[in-house]
Formats: C-alpha cells, structure tokens, sequence
C-alpha cells in the first residue's frame, strides 16, 4: 500500500462519519500498461474524488460515469481501455491497455463505519492484513498477517466465491541529515507515494530547511538519529544515511543494522566507507551486521551532482523493495 491508498482510506471514514455515501473503486486486474498496481483505490462522493485510477482526464470522465450509472448491486465490475463512454469522453489507457475496477457502493451505516475504522487503524499500525470480499452476499472482512506473507498470498485473487486483497505497510525511508542530496531524494520518494521522514538537528541545516520550508515534502524530526532510526524502523522502513558527519551516521547506521529495516545505506567514497567499517567494528558491530550496509550507496551510474545521486540511490532502494 503507498501513501495515496493510505490517504483514501482516511477520507472515506471521514466521509463515513460524516454521513456521506460515496463509491470506492479497486483495481482488480489490468492489462497492457496501468497506471496503478492492483488492489489501488479510488473513491468519489458526488463531488470530491480522492485517489486516482489514471491521468485526471479520464478519471474525471470515470466519474461522470459514476454520477450517470444506475448500479442495483452494492459491487459492481467496470472494465474500461479503449471503449467509448459517451459522446463526449473516452477512456482509453496507454497502449491499448485495460482496468478492471471492483465499485463498491458504501452508505453510513454502524457496519461500514467498524470496517473503515478498522481498516484505518490497521494502515496506522503498519501491519500487513487481508481484505477479502464475499462476492455473494458482498461482506467485507479485515484480517492481520501475523506471519511474513508468501509470494502466493501477496497475490490479489478473485475466484467465484470471493476477492482477497494483501496490504503490505506504505515504504518508509528515514534520511539522516539534510544535505542536498537528502532533498532530491525526498521528493523522488514522496512522488513514490513513500512516507518520508528525514532527521537534522544541527542549526545551520536547520536554518536552511526553514528557508525552503514550502518545498520540504517530509516530516522533519531534531531527535538524535539513533533514537529517530529506533522509533520508526520496521521492515518495510529503509535506512539513508546522508549527514557527511561521522557522529550522526554512525549513531543512525548502528540502530538501524540491529533492526529488520529492508535497505541500509551510507554516502561517502570508498576510502571514507571503508574508515566507517573499520569504526563499525571497533565499537562492536560483527561482519554479519556489517554486510546489511550499503556503502558505498546507491547502483553505480557513475553519479556525480545531488540529483544523480538521489537517482542512483531511490533505483537500489526500488530494486531491494521488489524483493521484500
């Protein structure tokens, strides 16, 4: 799940308490190119929408659909790509692609507001669970994985009886230190749909983050780094470490090398990389630990400025999320 299906959840139980009925759609299969993963969420109320199916064009013609269409069942499929909607709009995909949508119609009821709330409460404690859809008497139910889910059960899986959607947490990346680099990399992580969190306490950075403050799209924390990295890593949490200060990247890189986060990673050349190992090992750290680090970080496209080197990085963070 990313940031944008996080937030779609947190506005329809808004829009549930607020008594207001509204359609939220799923993407259950697609084919040719897709603009979103299956299980992707989008919802629309009559007059706000939130979330996204494709370009806004066509989700804006996808919801005058919505207000035209007369659907008896509370789920209802739709399938669109290249089809003529009416005379006026298209919906029509890149590359002759097509979306199949699962639209569920939700009224304010004690029901549909103990789903929601439970469904928001299992994304705010970074949990992985179900979601699985009777298909025939249109029942919702929400279940914790207390397990580490398998290839199979990642699976989105529509069968006769049902539709069982897994929801992973929304990747999270703890940057250490607000260098240039740090702020190439937040955006390409927030436009990721990423939780971005970035941690800097020394008065100069700070100064400069206050500056440029309107352009900043992360939450910013003055803790220690080590206390940041242990109050918010998890599994689906990796770890950059871009201080350039010995006493701040060391502190981070120790908390999180204790951890289960995903992708542990440090700026600096070879020669600085290896010191670090070396001041790793002497406060402690063994070599099972030590080979989690990626350090130098990122892939290796002979990068150079800030924004090469966000991209060099955010591409090994992507390769090591598709093997969680």
């Amino acid at each position: 799940m990313n940031k944008t299906d996080s937030l779609v959840v947190k506005s329809i139980l808004q829009w549930i308490i607020e008594e207001k009925s509204f359609f939220l759609c799923t993407i259950i299969s697609a084919k040719g190119a897709s603009v979103r993963p299956l299980g992707s969420l989008f919802a629309y109320d009559g007059e706000s929408r939130v979330g996204f199916i494709s370009e806004v064009g066509m989700d804006a013609a996808f919801c005058k659909h919505l207000d035209e269409a007369d659907f008896p069942e509370d789920i209802t499929y739709f399938t669109y790509g290249n089809q003529l909607l009416n005379k006026d709009n298209d919906l029509c995909l890149p590359c002759c692609g097509t979306v199949t949508l699962m639209i569920e119609k939700f009224s304010p009821t004690k029901i549909s507001i103990e789903l929601l709330t439970k469904w928001n409460t299992l994304i705010e404690q970074r949990v992985t669970f179900t979601r699985t859809i009777n298909k025939i008497d249109f029942t919702s139910n929400l279940k914790e994985l207390l397990s580490t889910p398998t290839a199979e059960e990642k699976k989105l899986t529509v069968d006769t009886a049902a539709i069982q959607i897994t929801y992973t947490p929304t990747i999270q990346v703890l940057i250490i230190g607000a260098t240039p680099v740090s702020k190439h990399l937040a955006r390409l992580c927030s436009d990721l749909g990423f939780i971005v969190r970035l941690c800097e306490n020394r008065k100069l950075f700070l100064e400069i983050l206050e500056y440029d403050k309107e352009n900043n799209n992360f939450d910013l924390s003055k803790s220690s780094s080590d206390v940041f990295v242990e109050s918010y890593v998890d599994k689906y949490t990796c770890v950059v470490s871009l201080a350039h200060d010995p006493s701040i990247d060391d502190d981070a890189i120790i908390a999180a090398l204790s951890s289960d986060s995903f992708y542990i990673g440090a700026i600096g050349s070879s020669k600085n990389c290896d010191k670090r190992v070396r001041r790793l090992s002497k406060n402690g750290i063994d070599e099972n630990l030590l080979s989690k680090l990626r350090a130098p970080i990122g892939i290796s496209i002979n990068s150079k400025t800030p924004d090469e080197i966000a991209i060099s990085i955010i591409a090994e963070i992507i390769e090591q999320k598709h093997k969680l």
